[in-house]
């Protein structure tokens, strides 16, 4: 068998992007405006039959669909955003 399914994510995604960081996967934005500012994380604990979706405290200010995501050195998000 060349699969292994994993978990669901626990909500339906629609319009949404996902995003890799530092061996996680994150999905933002959703076009349902009653979660579109909820961020929720995929990842595995010391084996990749031992994954989770757990939604994260961050939320985006804005609600967003059909964005485009991708990760940036801490350095470039500082000087953004001081």
């Amino acid at each position: 068998n060349l699969f292994i399914l994993g978990v669901d994510v626990p909500v339906e995604l629609r319009s949404h992007e996902m995003v890799a960081s530092k061996g996680n996967l994150y999905t933002i934005g959703n076009r349902f405006s009653s979660i579109n500012k909820d961020i929720y994380k995929f990842a595995c604990t010391n084996s990749i039959t031992n994954c989770s979706w757990t939604k994260i405290p961050t939320q985006l200010q804005y609600g967003r669909f059909s964005t485009v995501a991708m990760p940036i050195p801490n350095a470039l998000a500082n000087k953004l955003c001081n």
